[in-house]
């Protein structure tokens, strides 16, 4: 007999957790976890794995895994591309040093610098919400932090398809005035002033140290 599921987006005979997986909504590690939530509460769950975001690079990842075509994609929005909207720099340690590449090197000579996420460096090893950490991968480091410690779920897939959405740089000054983003910044800064440079290295720093952290605060 041909088990029957709750209706949605999936077809009659397709587990919704099968169908999340394979839309990019979730991934193979919590696969088995969310088929067992919903045998306790199929409705409840069908919702919710329904309202999930899907993300083309995560779809195009299991559809692999699964051997499927390209056409499995069809169903995950197409606007939220790995590179859109996000700016090259992996952290503000290396938007510095894309201004003054001696004076982070006399820094980092001195001392590490802080990483974007303690102990995992630019990608955290877990995110407040329990979303993917996958999802954070195309995003610029400030929409990272937000991401990240965001702790509803849901928002946290909003504020995730709202950054890879979005190509223009406005956004991501709004994001300065976000607390994880805000103590990040700050312990650069703190870490940048504190290292011995030479005379040279002193006056480009200030310059470059003033104009990056006097905006954002200029921003808020």
């Amino acid at each position: 007999m041909t088990e029957q599921h709750t209706p949605g987006p999936w077809g009659a005979n397709e587990h919704p957790a099968d169908w999340a997986f394979r839309t990019g909504r979730i991934s193979d590690k919590t696969l088995s976890s969310w088929k067992a939530q919903y045998a306790a509460d199929p409705a409840g769950i069908a919702q919710t794995l329904a309202s999930l975001g899907a993300f083309p690079w995560i779809a195009e990842e299991n559809a692999k895994k699964l051997g499927l075509t390209p056409p499995a994609l069809a169903d995950a929005p197409q606007a939220a591309t790995r590179n859109s909207g996000a700016p090259g720099y992996a952290n503000l340690v290396e938007e510095l040093r894309s201004n003054m590449p001696r004076t982070v090197a006399a820094a980092e000579r001195h001392t590490s610098a802080p990483q974007l996420f303690a102990g995992s460096g630019n990608m955290p090893l877990a995110t407040a919400s329990g979303v993917e950490t996958s999802l954070l991968g195309p995003l610029p480091w400030r929409a990272r932090l937000v991401v990240a410690y965001e702790p509803d779920r849901q928002r946290a897939f909003e504020l995730a398809q709202q950054y890879a959405d979005h190509g223009g740089e406005e956004i991501w000054q709004d994001l300065d005035s976000n607390d994880a983003v805000r103590d990040y910044t700050a312990r650069v800064n703190s870490w940048f002033r504190s290292a011995p440079h030479d005379d040279e290295d002193d006056l480009a720093a200030d310059e470059a140290v003033n104009r990056l952290f006097n905006q954002t605060r200029s921003r808020r």
